[in-house]
């Protein structure tokens, strides 16, 4: 394993240490990782702030740099590494660099204490990790929360939703296609928490009330799906199928001012391109994209 593919694990398993969330690592997680893009920037300095809010109490100082902030950056701190303190690959300059734009920032405050150079978060920089919130993490995959039919959605989610998820770099979960031993609802907590979006089908089935008018049977689950996503500022992509979304109680007066992509059997691919690109502009470009 080369020195990048261990940086890239390592950063994944310490951003769940900073979710305080358990993780177990399986072979398929380890390809998908070595695969994957290296953090981006903007997210290796969010990471190292919320390292330091966390590891450091309001008002304390902290090394400015420790061997704890490994994960968070893309060069190797070992001293033993043939790159070390060498130009391109110097960890205290990129260490060093995020410290200096977080001063700029009024997010950090540096000195020169008895135990060298040290670095404390001002009450700027613990306001602003914690409005990071669950954008925080760059997640791997989007969820996907709808009503699971072998004739009506499975087609819609095998070539309309799972297709663009992977070209755009993400990895597709729905409840019913993952390996678990737990209470379902325990399951589809732990998944949203660790997606970066969510994507919401609200097709129903249709029945008729007591003056023999359409109406929609909205399936509850899907809708505490997307209201916790929601809850956790995770961004929601709405679906339904085109012929009855104007049917009553298909979908709820509190969520029809959102732009909903609606689809029939008949424009499959239409879709798929328009939910393709609506998970670009949202997200941007995901970790496992391929090159």
């Amino acid at each position: 394993m080369t020195n990048e593919e261990k940086a890239k694990i390592s950063f994944r398993i310490a951003l769940a240490n900073l979710k305080r969330q358990e993780i177990t690592v399986y072979s398929d997680d380890v390809r998908n990782w070595k695969s994957a893009a290296l953090p981006s920037v903007s997210t290796r300095f969010n990471s190292l702030l919320k390292f330091l809010a966390i590891s450091s109490p309001v008002g304390t100082w902290k090394n400015s740099f420790d061997m704890a902030y490994q994960p968070f950056i893309a060069s190797d701190m070992n001293p033993a590494h043939p790159g070390f303190g060498r130009g391109e690959a110097s960890p205290m300059s990129e260490v060093d660099g995020y410290w200096q734009h977080a001063e700029m920032l009024g997010y950090l405050e540096r000195k020169s204490g008895s135990k060298g150079r040290e670095v404390r978060l001002t009450i700027s920089g613990h306001s602003y990790v914690e409005s990071l919130g669950a954008n925080l993490v760059e997640g791997e995959q989007i969820f996907v929360a709808m009503w699971f039919s072998e004739e009506i959605t499975k087609p819609l989610y095998e070539c309309v939703i799972e297709p663009p998820i992977k070209k755009a770099g993400y990895i597709p979960v729905r409840i019913d296609d993952t390996q678990h031993n737990e209470m379902i609802d325990n399951k589809i907590i732990a998944e949203i928490r660790k997606s970066k979006a969510v994507i919401v089908d609200l097709t129903c089935g249709v029945g008729t009330d007591a003056i023999s008018q359409k109406i929609g049977i909205p399936r509850g689950g899907v809708y505490f799906e997307a209201g916790f996503a929601t809850g956790l500022n995770l961004p929601v992509i709405w679906m339904v199928k085109d012929d009855i979304a104007d049917t009553p109680n298909v979908v709820h007066f509190d969520v029809r001012q959102f732009n909903q992509i609606r689809w029939n059997t008949s424009n499959f691919e239409k879709c798929r391109e328009e939910l393709s690109a609506r998970i670009v502009a949202t997200l941007g470009v995901g970790p496992l994209v391929e090159n």
